[in-house]
């Protein structure tokens, strides 16, 4: 999923604005796929910005390995605190992942007692609280985090597009119509700004009855649950 990630961002960052700086790294990953290395610590990279063209230092970039689990998110997402001190954002690109980096971090900032690897983590508690987590997808134990304010926000698909433009598809070319080779489906991101507006929850519920019924709505304030449920 991440496959051309930091190459969007790049483009879309170079369309945005134009700026001349250093970047300085200390903690590039290596060519093994280690979440960091010494090698280049001192390495100092000129990046300009045209207008047309930016490139963000590699040194910047911090890529885990694919974790299939949550355990394994989880352990990946220690490795990357213990080795990126000075880490500002963290992108998880699936429900594990995301729900590991939340769960440590709410860990962490808590008074629980650390494992012998999280008493290597040199974050502060201030650290951890400005550090920006953006997920993907948008169960119900995801969105809970978003509520608690310590994920910044989701990325969340549209199922009923994907079903309903896949059927068609078929459709059109069982009937030997033509079809795009690809077509995005779309995305909608979810903050804390929008959760609990009737569009999200229709895309999180799947179901007008959830709207109606008030699901999805944070119940600390009953009078605007059911205005916005009528």
């Amino acid at each position: 999923r991440i496959a051309g990630f930091k190459e969007e961002f790049e483009n879309q960052l170079s369309s945005e604005i134009a700026v001349k700086s250093q970047v300085h790294g200390s903690y590039p990953p290596s060519s093994s796929g280690d979440v960091s290395s010494d090698e280049n610590s001192d390495k100092s990279t000129d990046v300009v910005n045209d207008g047309s063209s930016l490139k963000i230092d590699d040194n910047y970039f911090v890529q885990s390995h694919p974790c299939p689990s949550l355990a394994d998110a989880q352990s990946e997402f220690i490795e990357i605190l213990q080795k990126n001190s000075d880490i500002s954002v963290v992108f998880s690109t699936n429900t594990n992942t995301t729900l590991a980096v939340c769960q440590e971090i709410e860990k962490l900032l808590s008074d629980s007692p650390r494992s012998d690897k999280e008493k290597d983590i040199k974050l502060s508690k201030d650290q951890l609280n400005n550090l920006v987590v953006i997920g993907f997808n948008a169960e119900e134990s995801e969105t809970a985090f978003i509520k608690s304010g310590i994920l910044d926000g989701t990325v969340m698909q549209n199922p009923y597009n994907m079903g309903y433009i896949a059927v068609r598809y078929a459709k059109k070319i069982l009937e030997d119509e033509n079809v795009p080779d690809s077509l995005d489906t779309g995305v909608t991101f979810i903050d804390n700004n929008n959760i609990n507006d009737n569009y999200i929850d229709m895309l999180l519920y799947h179901d007008i009855n959830a709207i109606s019924s008030g699901a999805g709505y944070d119940n600390a304030d009953e009078s605007d649950e059911s205005e916005n449920a009528e």
